[in-house]
């Protein structure tokens, strides 16, 4: 199933879309796939990495540690950005993502996977996805972008589209407004 946005809007910094998502089934490795925005990239981009996203996605979510409340915990700093799954129980659960840009995923890289954990970068470096099996620890993805106006993200867990308050973005802990969202970058 493909999402299709059929509206959209800017909240601080955050361009959020709304559209219809169906349900996937427990055992589904994909998640809804977000369709980035139409957003131009420049005609030739010479930055090797576009790092200069918005102040509020910065710095690790407060708290942040295995066996939270559950969840997509997100972030940006130095290093690039930080994806993080966790959930409270050591019962088995399933999360899955899809990432999309206009420009390129670069250094994506698993952090803390074991072997039933995939990821993978598309061909051309517009996409990234994943399926974590999580017990209550943690599992990941690190990566750049390079020359990216914005990032879109959708998430499920457990083959049902993420709760938009499950996904936590930031030293600000701030939420999207839906899953899947947009984040805009400054320049």
């Amino acid at each position: 199933m493909r999402w299709k946005p059929t509206m959209g809007t800017a909240v601080f910094g955050l361009v959020v879309t709304f559209g219809a998502v169906g349900a996937l089934p427990a055992s589904a490795a994909t998640t809804p796939k977000p369709n980035p925005p139409n957003v131009r990239k420049a005609a030739s981009c010479r930055v090797v990495r576009d790092d200069e996203w918005p102040d509020w996605v910065n710095g690790q979510p407060a708290g942040f540690d295995a066996g939270d409340s559950g969840g997509v915990y997100l972030w940006h700093d130095a290093d690039g950005f930080h994806l993080r799954v966790t959930h409270k129980t050591d019962d088995k659960a399933f999360f899955a993502g899809t990432l999309q840009t206009t420009g390129t995923f670069a250094d994506v890289t698993g952090v803390a996977l074991e072997g039933n954990d995939h990821f993978s970068v598309g061909p051309d470096h517009h996409e990234v996805t994943f399926r974590f099996v999580n017990y209550g620890h943690v599992d990941g993805l690190d990566f750049h972008t390079r020359c990216a106006p914005a990032v879109t993200m959708g998430f499920s867990a457990d083959g049902h589209r993420l709760p938009a308050d499950r996904v936590v973005i930031g030293h600000l802990d701030r939420h999207p407004a839906t899953d899947p969202f947009t984040i805009v970058r400054n320049r």
